[in-house]
């Protein structure tokens, strides 16, 4: 939050082709997160956010399981 508006890093590849790439195990390239921000439109400032875990699989946007991470 910078003065009451929500700044979001790296949310840029929501889907991405990194899978099959190697020499990365430490890193969970499948796991992301969806965002959905509520913003009150009089003031512009953030009401609300949820995020969703999300696990892709072979180019698809799942829900991830709690067990698969």
């Amino acid at each position: 939050m910078y003065n009451g508006r929500l700044i979001i890093y790296g949310c840029g590849d929501f889907l991405n082709d990194y899978e099959g790439i190697t020499g990365y195990k430490g890193n969970r390239d499948d796991l992301s997160l969806m965002y959905f921000a509520d913003i009150n439109p009089a003031t512009g400032l953030l009401a609300g956010l949820r995020m969703v875990p999300t696990q892709i699989r072979h180019l698809r946007v799942n829900k991830a399981r709690e067990e698969g991470m």
